[in-house]
């Protein structure tokens, strides 16, 4: 007994320098018999055996290195460190990378993202077909500028162009297209395609869905051009419609006019033929809008068509004005005006004397006629651009309206008497000192 207790004593005095590991399993901090008690080590939770009376001196970790005080860890055994999340994220991270490597070595083995489908199928194909139309409607453009019958016969509907351009009826065939060729550099329209740069044509998304309707196509000067205005530009509209592929074109309006700054191509000299069916104008003093100001005024006589009008272009021209007066009755159809106006201006100049003419009938009875008058200069303002200030509501008092309304139809036939053998659509100021032709003399400003 007395050798075990040196040998414990022993041990105890080396431990309060430099514990040493135990085996033991009983509670933490309980005195055994022997006068020891079992202490672990806040850090690393290694068990030490140390003598009860020594409890307080500090002692050194044999694992962990830690210093510590016996005390302070004799109450409880401390949890060792849990490193199984560390492992798990290594774990993870190992997976990741094996997987990245095994996919990087099967390389073209990949699969492929799926495409993205398209948005909206219909509506590619709808700007597909719209450019397929503009494209055509250029192809149009450039042989009208430069004469080519074989596309002109491939994007026209050569027989209702004829009708617009009023060629002769009675030609057919080669004849007819020959002529129609011959007059476009004439027409008001297609004249704009040789004497400027149709630069773009534009269609909307519902005449192409139609497959008829409208194509505008725009104009600006050609380089060196000193005719027209630079900044002004230009625009013609064409009505179309689609067979088969190709669209065909049927008529043609100016509906943006170019400023004219100098000599148009074809214009001879600085002189006009007037109007043989009209009297030459007066200056007089009218009341516009409570002043009185000069205006040119001639009266009214009957108009007849122009003579080189076919006689069928003739009737439909006529047919058209009727209706077009018809359209002043509250009980005619809401289309019959848009339909009879739109038409007339489609056939252009053939169409103006019989307008003018229509005038003249009404011109006995304006206050009574009040209405048709006004739908008539409602169509001739559209075509020409002129506007003589026709007042359709009046003021109430007949006494001032009728001479006011009746100044105005005088101030349309002078305009006739000046137009009626020009291209009106020139809009020439007629304060210029124009010659009469058939008088060489100056014309009366």
């Amino acid at each position: 007994m007395a050798r075990r207790d040196r040998s414990s004593s022993s041990r105890s005095s080396s431990a309060a320098k430099r514990p040493s590991s135990s085996s033991t399993t009983r509670a933490a901090g309980r005195p055994r018999s022997d006068g020891k008690v079992d202490i672990f080590c806040p850090q690393c939770a290694a068990q030490y055996r140390i003598a009860e009376d020594a409890i307080d001196i500090k002692v050194a970790c044999t694992q962990c290195q830690r210093v510590f005080f016996p005390k302070a860890g004799a109450t409880k055994r401390p949890k060792a460190k849990d490193y199984s999340k560390a492992y798990i994220g290594f774990g993870v991270g190992a997976v990741l990378i094996v997987g990245t490597l095994v996919l990087m070595s099967r390389g073209g083995d990949q699969p492929k993202p799926k495409a993205a489908a398209p948005t909206n199928t219909a509506d590619a194909q709808l700007q597909i077909d719209r450019k397929a139309r503009a494209d055509q409607g250029m192809r149009w453009a450039r042989a009208v500028a430069t004469g080519d019958l074989l596309t002109l016969r491939t994007y026209s509907d050569l027989a209702a162009m004829a009708t617009v351009l009023g060629i002769d009826a009675t030609l057919v065939g080669d004849a007819r297209d020959q002529a129609i060729v011959a007059a476009l550099p004439k027409h008001d329209a297609t004249r704009l395609f040789s004497e400027m740069e149709c630069s773009s044509a534009d269609v909307s998304e519902s005449a192409v869905k139609a497959g008829a309707g409208a194509m505008t196509f725009y104009f600006s000067n050609k380089p060196g051009d000193t005719v027209y205005d630079p900044k002004a530009g230009a625009q013609v509209t064409v009505q179309w419609s689609l067979q088969a592929s190709q669209m065909r074109v049927a008529s043609f309006e100016v509906t943006a006019k170019p400023v004219v700054r100098g000599k148009r191509p074809g214009d001879s000299s600085n002189t006009f033929k007037p109007s043989e069916e009209v009297a030459k104008p007066k200056l007089v003093e009218t009341n516009r809008g409570g002043a009185l100001v000069k205006v040119k005024e001639s009266d009214p006589a009957p108009i007849a068509h122009l003579a080189d009008t076919p006689e069928p272009v003739r009737e439909k021209i006529d047919a058209l004005v009727k209706d077009l007066i018809a359209s002043a009755d509250p009980d005619s159809p809401g289309y019959l005006f848009g339909r009879s106006s739109s038409a007339l201006k489609a056939i252009g100049k053939p169409a103006m004397p019989r307008l003018v003419n229509a005038l003249y009938e009404l011109y006995p009875d304006v206050q009574g006629n009040n209405q048709k008058i006004s739908q008539v200069t409602r169509c001739l303002l559209d075509m020409t651009g002129m506007a003589f200030a026709y007042d359709v509501r009046g003021s109430g008092d007949a006494a001032k309206d009728k001479p006011a309304r009746e100044s105005v139809i005088r101030q349309w036939f002078a305009w006739w008497w000046r137009f009626a053998n020009d291209t009106y659509q020139d809009a020439i100021d007629q304060s210029e000192d124009l010659l009469d032709a058939s008088s060489s003399k100056p014309k009366d400003k």
